[in-house]
């Protein structure tokens, strides 16, 4: 069957931080087809291999949120360089890799008649107020060729646009390779001077939804027993100040860790092995107004790679990621005290947390293996673009 050659609007891509450029980077590092991928400029290009058959186009863009005047010269400068690389390269179809590139992939599609693929995470879906943002939403949800999303969560979400069943397809991986391997403990512990016992572990950007405040509040039951207990929060964000403040209100200063920014690719290494030496991974994240939320959480599934049991809210699309009671627990993420317990029985039963860290290394394995699943929606993305592209 003929592949046919692709155009990738990746407003999120490498070296900019965070989960929707992991999720990308990962998806097109397996990905068979020609494909031109056209990423924002950078001052030092990361240095991320990817196949021969994947090309890097770099375009200077404004990237600031928030505001018209950004958002549309982004927009028009984007589009631009599109249409001179579809009419040079002869590309056949777009992955459009985040909704805020829906505006030129949908113009596209109606001047130039291009096809897309839309890709879809969470609170981008969820969280689109107003009547102009909710609208244009959905326009470009109704005018893709296929949506990509990441739960059934997300999915009824894209759903309540009025997009049916059949456009919608999931894609969800993890780096089996890295995350599975056992590191050296001892190593990371003295790099960042980390002496507690039992450690608890976020990894997530600080930012309200992801209920770090609410771990916080709950460490003054769970040290009245573990007194040596450190929480180690990996990420930056917004909410950092406020998380910092509460932690000293709560008098837990000593015991929480924030480490800021580790890059996704060190998170697992030789040198810092975060997932190794936590016992527990945990990130309760909750929805905020119904719009803010946690699409699914790939975190989740790189902690049951290293075998760890999970503790994560029971919101959005989390119960996706954590099986309750199977590989981890999932708890409200508004209630201190039901955290508190959900740690501390997992603490207490150590043989528990073992085998739910133990089915979520299985199932890691067995459903979320980047390679695998990139190939199998290639194959099916192919066949359906060749009936419809004839």
């Amino acid at each position: 069957m003929k592949k046919l050659k692709a155009l990738v609007l990746a407003q999120d891509f490498p070296p900019i931080p965070g989960g929707v450029s992991v999720y990308i980077e990962n998806l097109f590092k397996n990905w068979k087809g020609s494909t031109v991928i056209l990423a924002p400029d950078c001052a030092d290009p990361p240095k991320t291999k990817f196949p021969q058959n994947i090309t890097i186009k770099r375009l200077r863009m404004d990237l600031r949120r928030g505001g018209l005047k950004p958002y549309f010269q982004r927009q028009i400068r984007l589009y631009l360089a599109s249409l001179k690389l579809l009419k040079k390269e002869k590309l056949k179809y777009i992955h459009c890799t985040h909704i805020a590139s829906g505006l030129v992939a949908l113009l596209l599609k109606k001047i130039h008649s291009i096809p897309y693929v839309l890709y879809t995470y969470g609170s981008e879906i969820t969280g689109q107020p107003g009547f102009i943002r909710s609208n244009l939403a959905k326009l470009i949800l109704r005018n893709a060729h296929h949506i990509i999303t990441m739960s059934k969560f997300t999915k009824k979400a894209i759903m309540n646009y009025g997009i049916p069943d059949n456009k919608i397809r999931f894609l969800v991986g993890v780096e089996v390779d890295r995350f599975s391997k056992n590191r050296n403990k001892s190593i990371t512990k003295k790099k960042y001077n980390i002496n507690g016992n039992p450690i608890l572990l976020t990894v997530a950007r600080l930012v309200e939804h992801k209920g770090i405040d609410t771990v916080i509040k709950a460490l003054p039951e769970i040290i009245r027993q573990y007194s040596k207990l450190t929480y180690l929060v990996v990420g930056e964000g917004p909410y950092r100040t406020r998380l910092e403040k509460l932690s000293i209100e709560l008098k837990v200063e000593g015991h929480v860790k924030f480490l800021g920014i580790i890059p996704h690719n060190k998170l697992q290494s030789e040198s810092e092995a975060f997932y190794t030496i936590c016992d527990l991974f945990i990130m309760v994240s909750r929805n905020i107004n119904d719009i803010e939320a946690e699409g699914f959480g790939i975190v989740f599934l790189e902690a049951g790679l290293s075998r760890k049991a999970c503790i994560g809210g029971n919101s959005g699309g989390i119960a996706d990621a954590v099986i309750d009671g199977v590989t981890g627990k999932l708890v409200n993420p508004n209630d201190p005290n039901e955290v508190a317990k959900a740690v501390l029985t997992l603490l207490e039963n150590r043989e528990t947390a073992n085998q739910m860290g133990e089915n979520g290394y299985k199932r890691a394995i067995q459903h979320f293996n980047w390679q695998t699943n990139v190939s199998d929606w290639e194959k099916e993305l192919n066949f359906l673009n060749s009936n419809f592209l004839r």
